[in-house]
């Protein structure tokens, strides 16, 4: 009888696992496919200047900010309603090429014992040809971020980047896809 009882609780303790692990992973494809959606449900707002536009979901938050100095022509910092994702629209004037800069970016003194799996790949932008650059890298909070960077040579000297910052733990394909279609939304005017 004691036998009897123990393969009971033991086949009902596994059917609980299982079941608490299927709806658990259901979750977590809800909460992935959430973001899959926003591009598709969401309305956008356009950003920019008279030379360039992109596009965040509409109820995201967006500041403007002016840097001083010759570099940093634009600098506009976003966040999700979740403050889960964070970044940055730059336009940047630079006198070296867009390659070198990435090249010098990747080993400035600020973090490089932090940085884990970077990578450079040329890569179309919209209908753009530029880099998408990405790593992780540890934050003050002693947590690992993931970063999606994007970066899209525009006239002369001046480039664009995108960039997008979350936690390594709620980094998965469909934030990525959802980066992807943001950026993309960047357009040269005139």
């Amino acid at each position: 009888m004691k036998k009897k009882i123990v393969y009971v609780y033991t086949a009902l303790t596994i059917t609980l696992i299982i079941a608490f692990s299927l709806s658990w992973r259901g979750i977590m494809d809800m909460y992935r496919s959430s973001y899959d959606s926003i591009l598709v449900n969401q309305p956008m707002k356009t950003y920019g200047t008279d030379r360039f536009q992109f596009q965040l979901p509409s109820d995201w938050s967006f500041r403007l900010q002016y840097f001083p100095g010759e570099e940093i022509k634009y600098h506009g910092g976003f966040t999700s309603p979740d403050n889960k994702i964070r970044g940055f629209a730059e336009v940047w004037k630079i006198n070296i090429s867009l390659k070198q800069f990435l090249d010098e970016s990747r080993f400035s003194p600020t973090g490089v014992a932090d940085l884990k799996n970077y990578k450079m790949t040329p890569s179309t932008i919209g209908n753009y040809r530029g880099y998408v650059v990405t790593y992780s890298r540890m934050g003050n909070d002693n947590q690992y971020y993931s970063a999606a960077e994007y970066f899209v040579p525009m006239t002369g000297n001046e480039f664009f980047r995108i960039s997008f910052f979350i936690k390594e733990s709620d980094y998965n394909p469909s934030i990525k896809r959802l980066f992807d279609s943001i950026a993309s939304t960047f357009k040269l005017k005139g």
